[in-house]
């Protein structure tokens, strides 16, 4: 008797890899989400910089006292 050797995946072995596949996606989603909110509260704080800074600089350009003083309000 010869034995054929079969070439391929048992079903059980495909289940298990979609299996595996269908756990990792809402972890993989879940990361994706979160960065794109510490994303947005990145950006929203450099905004806050941004108009701080400009606050600043007109506060410097306006003001009497601060005339004659030559260096950076932060």
């Amino acid at each position: 008797m010869i034995k054929i050797k079969k070439k391929g995946f048992t079903l059980i072995e495909v289940l298990a890899v979609l299996f595996s596949i269908a756990l990792l996606i809402p972890v993989i989603a879940d990361i994706n989400t979160n960065n794109v909110m510490l994303q947005r509260k990145s950006k929203d704080n450099y905004n806050m910089y941004l108009i701080a800074m400009s606050l600043c600089e007109m506060y410097k350009k306006n003001s009497e006292f601060y005339k004659d003083v030559n260096y950076t309000i932060f």
